[in-house]
């Protein structure tokens, strides 16, 4: 990649690198588009059956409810999570 003219405006100004550190770290810290995310279960015949809405479950794509703990797969990390729904804050 090499350097860039970004790169070298970014690296010759200190007011401008603690812009853009503060920016990511606080404008940007959690997108619009995912402080409301959630899982949905359907029933059979097509119904909403139960539906959990917490940020912590920004990009899943795969849960399972078992007993009183929601097991989830996420594209933002490289495990199964587990969350334990009689303690946590997320909304059912």
């Amino acid at each position: 990649q090499g350097r860039t003219l970004q790169l070298d405006v970014l690296m010759w100004s200190p007011l401008v690198r603690k812009l853009v550190y503060m920016v990511g770290k606080y404008v940007m810290a959690v997108p619009q588009g995912l402080r409301d995310s959630g899982t949905m279960s359907v029933a059979l015949n097509g119904e909403p059956a139960t539906m959990y809405t917490d940020p912590g479950l920004a990009l899943a794509t795969g849960w399972l409810k078992v007993g009183g703990y929601l097991y989830y797969g996420s594209l933002a990390s490289s495990y199964i999570s587990r969350v334990d729904l009689t303690k946590s804050s997320i909304e059912a």
